[in-house]
């Protein structure tokens, strides 16, 4: 894209010409040919994009698609900057910033190229596409991301892959997983393993599954719950880690820890909230896994771990009972996925270790996708209640 309003078009039709093109060689143009016709009907493409790639997708599909049919089946994206780029202390890129079409990543300009009114969100698909069928794939690695001799890294900061901050690089309400790797570079997101596999279980899988914790409460030390109940005024800021992995592998579907400055953090008032659902990520169950080691059962396992927080009285640090690591909650859930019996067997580490020896049968949540709740509980205080909430569908 380029520098202005006009020229900023010009990418994402050129994109349009490009498939009308394999369409056509694909296909074929006769169109008195009823086979040829319903050929052309039926075509579609998968778009795979990688940084500004994946907002020149957006603008094919959100403005050059606006009236017509979409031919395409499936969007996956790489570390790209949906919700713009933001450095730390200055926030959103200045729109005034042109050297190398910076100010292409300023949330104003990006509105004015993807067509996006002040109302909506400049990361929606503002319903353009289906939703489902976007994936974005978050970077986590911003130690090794060294464009600019690392300037841009310093930049932006952590919770990024080095260029791209975790908040901005999905599209709202998108399946997403997050991996650790950087924009790009020796430890990039599109060369990795855990990118290729995040895609082809995205193209080609079979099931999709959802993973989101609902936490109903959590307790406080005991000092810390009176303090709060006398009126003091009790801050604790909570970091939840999650590894997703798939059955025999020896890489991650999807990775956010502490140490590596990529986990979920939530404040106590934001998880007790009522009925708040926390997402985790999304991955793809893939049949070919499950025919080569004879298992009907497809399978996954989640590392779960709530740290301890650390707790302020009165906006002073609660050193008394705190313990540098400690976890509300730590252990590690194996699930496998029958897809034939619509049962999930599912396990915990500290009871069944890798192993899935119970079953839920779970309850349905439309024609054919299941939702399977299950408990996640620490009765010490401080201690936790929740549950784990899976959602299974049939991926095409």
């Amino acid at each position: 894209m380029r520098g202005n309003a006009g020229k900023s078009r010009t990418t994402p039709r050129g994109l349009r010409d490009f498939i009308e093109r394999v369409r056509d060689l694909v296909c074929g143009t006769d169109g008195s040919d009823p086979a040829i016709r319903q050929a052309r009907g039926d075509f579609r493409v998968y778009l795979l994009a990688h940084s500004m790639g994946g907002l020149i997708v957006r603008c094919y599909l959100q403005n050059i698609c606006r009236d017509q049919a979409v031919p395409v089946a499936k969007v996956f994206t790489y570390a790209t900057p949906h919700g713009g780029i933001d450095v730390r202390l200055a926030g959103n890129l200045p729109g005034f910033l042109s050297l190398n079409n910076v100010n292409n990543f300023n949330t104003a300009r990006m509105r004015e190229y993807l067509q996006l009114d002040a109302d909506t969100p400049v990361h929606s698909l503002a319903g353009r596409f289906p939703i489902a069928r976007f994936f974005s794939l978050v970077g986590t690695n911003y130690r090794d991301y060294e464009a600019g001799g690392g300037m841009a890294r310093r930049l932006v900061g952590p919770m990024s892959d080095g260029l791209v901050q975790i908040r901005n690089a999905s599209v709202k309400n998108s399946p997403r997983a997050f991996v650790h790797r950087a924009h790009s570079g020796d430890y990039g997101i599109v060369n990795s393993e855990e990118g290729y596999q995040n895609l082809v279980r995205f193209l080609f899988g079979s099931v999709h599954v959802d993973a989101l914790l609902n936490i109903s409460d959590i307790s406080l030390p005991p000092r810390v719950a009176k303090a709060r109940a006398e009126g003091h005024k009790v801050r604790a800021s909570y970091h939840i880690e999650t590894i997703g992995r798939v059955r025999g592998a020896r890489w991650d579907l999807h990775r956010r820890l502490v140490d590596e400055r990529s986990a979920v953090f939530k404040t106590f008032d934001d998880l007790i909230q009522p009925g708040r659902e926390i997402h985790l990520f999304s991955g793809y169950l893939a049949d070919w896994a499950r025919v080569r080691r004879r298992n009907r059962r497809l399978g996954l396992s989640l590392d779960l771990r709530v740290l301890v927080p650390e707790y302020e009285i009165d906006n002073s640090w609660f050193a008394d009972e705190h313990y540098e690591g400690g976890y509300l909650f730590r252990d590690k859930l194996n699930l496998e996925v029958d897809t034939e019996n619509a049962v999930l067997a599912y396990g915990w580490d500290s009871r069944t270790p890798n192993r899935a020896s119970r079953r839920s049968e779970g309850t349905a949540i439309d024609d054919e996708g299941r939702e399977y709740r299950l408990p996640v509980v620490q009765k010490t205080a401080p201690g936790i209640e929740a549950e784990l909430i899976i959602r299974t569908q049939p991926w095409e």
